[in-house]
């Protein structure tokens, strides 16, 4: 559900971070709520199923029951990945590739090291599930971090519209309201 909502962020940010920044910021706040939103949902349903159909997938009692022991890192994985992925599109929307490819690349480090410390330990199922949490929770953090830096970049840019309408002789709302370069 959050893919949609990193696509849409993706095709509309890049036109309004320029031209529009306090709308761009505006709707980059709007994919970041509906990513929340998004993945509240993703993870509820992931939570729910093994529960209201425990048997869905298998008969098999040992599978059912290592599948209900990493419940809880695929309700936290799903809700990280679904939030993670909404953040990529905001951050690539706005042009800001480098963060983007910054914070893939500590969650993919991080998630390794999860891999292989799963793998040293024998953690078989809930190692891969903490490999994913790692990947999408380190993603989430790098970009939770990045937004701040990210608004105040749009904030800075609205005054700098704001500022050179003024000096063409426009009013702070002609400037808000006008294609002001």
């Amino acid at each position: 559900m959050s893919v949609p909502l990193s696509l849409a962020a993706q095709s509309l940010l890049p036109s309004r971070s320029a031209a529009e920044p306090a709308s761009a910021e505006r709707t980059a706040g709007s994919v970041v709520c509906l990513g929340l939103i998004c993945a509240g949902l993703m993870s509820t349903g992931n939570f729910a199923i093994p529960f209201a159909f425990p048997s869905i997938f298998t008969a098999d009692p040992s599978v059912v029951q290592a599948l209900g022991s990493v419940v809880g890192l695929t309700l936290a994985s799903q809700f990280a990945i679904s939030l993670a992925t909404a953040l990529d599109g905001v951050f690539i929307g706005c042009g800001w590739l480098s963060h983007y490819v910054g914070a893939c690349t500590l969650g993919t480090l991080s998630s390794w090291f999860g891999f292989r410390h799963g793998m040293r330990t024998g953690a078989g199922l809930s190692a891969a599930w903490q490999g994913l949490m790692l990947f999408s929770g380190v993603r989430v953090a790098a970009h939770l971090l990045g937004y701040r830096h990210l608004r105040r970049s749009l904030k800075r840019a609205e005054w700098a519209k704001v500022a050179k309408a003024k000096e063409m002789g426009l009013s702070t709302a002609e400037a808000v309201l006008t294609d002001t370069p």
